[in-house]
């Protein structure tokens, strides 16, 4: 077990330890920023109302963070 691996470590080598993680968040719904058109089922979609696109509609966002005795790094 981990805790066992380190069971030896004396308060000052853990006060010196640093504490690092990093995340990735993805959102693919729906998400489409820009303008919005709303129509009835029986109207026809009209040329003028579209917008060629080529994103995959993904946003993702990374994000990364360290801690050590005492301090800690902004989250990046």
């Amino acid at each position: 077990y981990w805790c066992q691996h380190w069971v030896h470590w004396t308060i000052a080598h853990w006060h010196a330890a640093v504490w690092l993680d990093e995340t990735q968040v993805e959102y693919t719904g729906t998400y489409q920023p820009g303008r919005k058109v709303r129509r009835r089922d029986e109207e026809e979609v009209l040329e003028k109302h579209l917008v060629p696109s080529f994103k995959s509609g993904r946003i993702s966002v990374s994000c990364w963070a360290a801690v050590i005795h005492g301090s800690q790094t902004p989250l990046v």
